[in-house]
């Protein structure tokens, strides 16, 4: 088989985490930039009867969304605050800069336990049980269903089928402000007045807040995604001891 990346036409479409403005900036913080980039499978024969154009659309769907989970993640660890600093460094001790620090690290904590939750505890261990069923596979029709439910368990527990728009939302809303907090950072921070930036990181440490207790109170309901919850809400920082409503 062959892959290959090619883009596809996506002007038609409004990003999930707010209109397109075509300018360079507004792509640089919305988290679905890059969903004209496609991943494309040619199976040779007979793998065309597995890897059928509904399971390549599932795959598809599980890449863009690794793509959006490690583009914040390398825009996080790669920001630099202050002059002089170094990528993923804060160079001096200013309440200013601590300030949105801070809520860097937030953000860094909550993307980098998602992506090490969509790459080991979902595709990793779903992987790892269709190999392991694989000697009771007794046919090719066994083999192309055993894909298909891998894929549908894949796209279910990431948040990528219908029910969990909501939860996807959520994802997507944590990696935008990822992508904001870059462009925040990369500019001039004295261009604004400390009471500006104070009420903006309150802003978008709020929105952080709700979208991680959200993914949260999803999480809690699988026994699979306990663990993400639990370190999403490390020392209990979203409330984690507190009873759901």
């Amino acid at each position: 088989g062959r892959f290959s990346f090619e883009l596809a036409d996506v002007s038609a479409q409004e990003p999930r985490n707010g209109p397109r403005k075509g300018s360079s900036f507004s792509d640089a913080v919305d988290a679905r930039a890059f969903e004209s980039l496609v991943l494309r499978y040619a199976p040779p024969w007979p793998l065309q009867l597995v890897f059928t154009p509904a399971l390549l659309s599932q795959q598809q769907r599980v890449f863009a969304l690794l793509l959006r989970l490690r583009r914040a993640k390398w825009s996080l660890e790669t920001v630099s605050v202050g002059a002089g600093a170094a990528g993923g460094r804060c160079a001096g001790s200013t309440p200013l800069t601590r300030l949105w620090w801070t809520l860097r690290s937030e953000l860094l904590h909550a993307v980098h336990h998602i992506l090490a939750y969509v790459t080991l505890a979902v595709i990793a261990a779903e992987w790892r049980s269709l190999l392991d069923g694989l000697p009771a596979l007794s046919s090719v029709d066994a083999f192309a269903a055993a894909c298909a439910r891998l894929y549908e368990r894949i796209a279910s527990r990431c948040f990528l089928e219908p029910q969990h728009e909501a939860e996807m939302r959520a994802v997507d809303a944590i990696l935008a402000l990822a992508l904001r907090l870059r462009a925040q950072l990369s500019d001039d921070l004295a261009a604004l007045p400390a009471v500006a930036h104070a009420a903006a990181a309150r802003r978008w440490r709020a929105e952080l807040r709700r979208s991680v207790q959200l993914l949260m109170r999803t999480l809690r309901q699988q026994p699979e995604g306990r663990p993400l919850s639990e370190a999403l809400d490390f020392n209990s920082h979203y409330g984690g001891s507190e009873e759901e409503a």
